[in-house]
């Protein structure tokens, strides 16, 4: 437990494997699969907050868009950052 515990174990391991000759990466333990987890549910609230109020449909679809590419460019980062490139 204390193995797990350790930061240095967490933040220094790769999460994702990259397929060579492709942008698709693949979860290759379980920081992986809770970051992409955390990725989806993140999205689900974005879109509630952005189309759950009594906005226009043009104001909401406009802020989930301005919504969605900051969270796939912080989330892109963070995947990119975790990925081990082998290609």
């Amino acid at each position: 437990m204390k193995k797990i515990m350790n930061k240095k174990f967490v933040f220094n391991k790769k999460w994702f494997k990259e397929k060579p000759n492709s942008i698709v990466i693949v979860p290759i333990n379980i920081y992986g699969w809770l970051a992409i987890l955390g990725f989806v549910v993140f999205l689900f609230a974005v879109a509630y907050v952005n189309f759950g109020y009594e906005n226009t449909p043009f104001k909401s679809a406009l802020w989930f868009m301005i919504d969605l590419i900051l969270t796939i460019g912080v989330f892109g980062r963070l995947f990119d950052k975790k990925s081990d490139k082998k290609a």
